[in-house]
């Protein structure tokens, strides 16, 4: 199977429509195994990367980051995901406050996102030089 599609099958006009695998607990580590197989192109992994950041669940963004903790995960089964620095960055950013210079205040986040977005930061195997 190489359509990510099979996870993810969202239709935004009707979200009852839709079957979110990648919200089911049983999915996750063949979500992950997917993300790891050579047999996949990187396109397709590179497209599911996006549709899960992209996610919008228009109630109050909590499966959005579902999605991009699944997303940050993955890139330890796809480390050459062309986002992934972009994805660290994000959960840096989710996981202390920090100073947003165009608004000119403190980002304060609230401490279950910040507590996940540590734990998952761990998950990325990532490593900056």
């Amino acid at each position: 199977m190489h359509d990510w599609q099979y996870f993810f099958n969202h239709d935004r006009s009707n979200l009852n429509q839709g079957t979110y695998r990648i919200f089911e607990p049983e999915w996750k580590a063949e979500i992950l195994h997917w993300f790891s197989q050579k047999d996949v192109d990187k396109q397709q992994k590179e497209d599911f990367i996006q549709a899960l950041i992209d996610f919008d669940d228009g109630c109050g963004d909590s499966y959005q980051y579902r999605a991009y903790f699944l997303t940050a995960e993955a890139l330890s089964q796809f480390p050459e995901c062309s986002l992934g620095d972009a994805i660290v960055e994000q959960l840096l950013k989710w996981s202390y406050a920090y100073f947003r210079q165009d608004k000119r205040d403190w980002q304060i986040l609230p401490k279950p996102l910040v507590k996940t977005a540590r734990k998952t930061l761990e998950l990325t195997h990532r490593s900056f030089t």
